[in-house]
């Protein structure tokens, strides 16, 4: 299963996105290339901060017909049925959390290790 994460804002959406239809450039064709050969995809909509979003995961929706050319040159997609509402909007992890410590950097519960001191168990190449 194809999976996407498309960003639209629920309120004052400059690009026309509604409940059933996505619009996008088509510098953003080639996402939705499963569509064309008859695979569905699973659409999570993503509300950006930029505007005043809410930075989360607040829908989804099923995809199974490709993209259609618009007459102002963008394209549209539309949902199979409307947009679902997330029962309990997500956040999107931030950079740090996916991330992880900083390289060299020691959690304090850990503290520093003598020069020298592997773990047990690790071997020094």
């Amino acid at each position: 299963m194809h999976v996407l994460v498309l960003s639209s804002r629920r309120s004052d959406n400059p690009y026309g996105d509604t409940d059933e239809v996505y619009v996008f450039p088509k510098a953003y064709l080639a996402r939705f290339e499963p569509l064309t050969r008859g695979e569905a995809m699973l659409a999570l909509i993503y509300e950006p901060r930029r505007g005043g979003g809410a930075q989360e995961y607040v829908a989804w929706a099923w995809l199974s017909q490709p993209p259609q050319a618009r007459p102002d040159g963008q394209f549209e997609v539309r949902y199979d049925g409307k947009l679902i509402p997330a029962a309990l909007p997500a956040r999107r992890p931030s950079w740090d959390a996916l991330r992880g410590p900083a390289p060299g950097s020691t959690p304090r519960a850990l503290g520093q290790r003598p020069a020298g001191q592997f773990r047990p168990g690790h071997r020094r190449r």
